[in-house]
């Protein structure tokens, strides 16, 4: 191999070039050849690891992966070539079980997200959640769908990715299992349960990553994502009035008793009372610093017990009765 293709004698990522992170794991000798960017040190710089004109061989995977390099990187420019590849060649393979794919999903998606909610612009969360929820609702929604093993794989922590995540995935279940089967309407509850929480991106992180229960003042800090995330959206031609209606009204409560702006019953929007389900089941089920992660039935409990104050009654036993059915979860 010459000396321009080996680890030895890379070059600094121009400044000016916007680079995409893809987990080690997910690359496949096959993918698209681009250049392919390596982080050598912690918070460092990307530096130029194998030109477009050497591919990697499975032998460079397993090198990498000794030397506890997790994440590759790649020109944003070469995105939408690697993400079809990775459509067609894993997402689109029946001959991969649906749990894997699933699993394939989340992994490539987790650092885009995060970068994007973070320090990203609105405008490339926006697109690439309205990207990931097409994926998404094609593998959740489909009826030959195991979801006792779509559960086993899903991971229950407070991080901001697997959240957003975690309640699209219970939105769709939850909407697919209401007779809701439109296609486009399911892609549109999937994205905006991603966004759902945009909001947080104007909330101190001491506050969102607090190793303690919230101060009264934390509080009502916090409780101010729903609006700040509706004023972001609010003017955008490509969200839904029921995508911005999840964002806006996920802590309304159907006798009045939530937030922003104490509505109740019908007056919020379908879609944000089904937000609002997925959302506390997740936070009930996760586990914090200050609190363990409850059990699926515990979880249950609680939801059932606030079924017509705080959630819609009919989707309580809806929800309800599609989780009583997965057996990974109520053992």
């Amino acid at each position: 191999m010459s000396t321009s293709a080996t680890i030895d004698n890379m070059s600094v990522a121009d400044s000016n070039e916007s680079l995409l992170a893809i987990p080690l794991s997910s690359f496949r000798t096959s993918y698209l050849q681009c250049d392919i960017y390596i982080q050598r040190e912690k918070n460092g710089i990307p530096v130029l690891y194998r030109r477009r004109s050497h591919p990697l061989e499975e032998a460079d995977l397993e090198r990498l992966h000794k030397r506890g390099i997790r994440t590759l990187y790649i020109s944003k420019s070469n995105e939408e070539a690697f993400r079809r590849q990775i459509d067609e060649e894993v997402l689109q393979n029946e001959s991969i079980p649906l749990d894997e794919r699933y699993r394939e999903l989340l992994k490539i998606n987790e650092a885009v997200f995060v970068q994007a909610f973070r320090g990203g612009k609105l405008d490339d969360l926006v697109r690439f959640s309205d990207k990931f929820a097409c994926q998404l609702s094609e593998l959740v929604c489909r009826h030959d769908l195991i979801v006792d093993e779509l559960f086993a794989i899903m991971e229950f922590d407070n991080g901001t990715y697997t959240h957003s995540v975690n309640v699209a995935t219970y939105c769709l279940l939850l909407a697919d299992r209401l007779g809701i089967t439109d296609t486009a309407e399911l892609k549109y509850i999937a994205a905006g349960a991603l966004l759902h929480d945009i909001g947080k991106r104007h909330v101190q992180l001491a506050v969102l990553n607090s190793p303690s229960p919230l101060t009264a003042e934390q509080r009502k800090h916090i409780q101010q994502h729903p609006t700040m995330g509706f004023r972001e959206l609010a003017l955008r031609k490509d969200q839904t009035w029921g995508q911005m209606m999840m964002t806006y009204e996920h802590h309304e409560r159907v006798d009045g008793s939530g937030y922003p702006t104490g509505i109740k019953g019908n007056e919020i929007h379908p879609w944000a009372r089904i937000c609002s389900i997925a959302d506390v089941f997740h936070a009930l089920t996760s586990k914090r610093p200050y609190k363990a992660a409850m059990s699926t039935d515990e979880a249950l409990a609680v939801i059932k017990k606030q079924s017509g104050t705080s959630f819609d009654m009919e989707m309580v036993k809806c929800w309800n009765t599609t989780l009583k059915k997965i057996p990974c979860l109520m053992a």
